[in-house]
């Protein structure tokens, strides 16, 4: 019988982003336990039922030794990966974060008018590229803007 371990969960979807974690044994029992956790945002609802998570997302799976799984399933992304494992954002996840960002109001100066991921209320937009460059070699925010996707 594997041990539980600590994993981290990301969920994104309906224009917001959800993190936590939770100790489990491999991908599919992470996921299981990410989504029956409680929902701040709308209390008294799971994590699973706020974000309208499908279940073909937990039916695909692994329940093996994989460290990092990610889906994507009707504008929803759900991840989950070992405490263990270095944390890359891939493109899917960040494909998620630049559709939360769309609706980030933005003042005339060019700055986010709430915060935003670790970006609080004031942050220049171009700050806010900068980073989404950074996160992924292949990522050219102008490409993205146009609608392109690096694959």
């Amino acid at each position: 019988m594997q041990n539980a371990t600590t994993w981290h969960w990301t969920i994104i979807g309906m224009g917001t982003i959800a993190t936590g974690e939770v100790d489990a044994v491999d991908p599919r029992d992470a996921i299981s336990r990410a989504l029956t956790s409680v929902c701040t945002v709308e209390p008294g609802q799971l994590i699973g039922q706020y974000f309208r998570v499908p279940l073909q997302v937990l039916d695909a799976a692994p329940g093996n030794m994989d460290k990092h799984y990610e889906s994507v399933q009707d504008d929803v992304y759900v991840a989950v990966r070992a405490a263990d494992q270095h944390h890359s954002r891939t493109l899917a996840e960040l494909r998620a974060l630049w559709g939360v960002l769309g609706d980030v109001p933005v003042a005339d100066d060019g700055a986010i008018e709430i915060p935003y991921l670790h970006f609080g209320a004031g942050t220049p937009r171009e700050e806010i590229w900068r980073w989404f460059e950074a996160q992924h070699p292949r990522l050219i925010v102008g490409d993205v803007q146009q609608g392109i996707w690096p694959q």
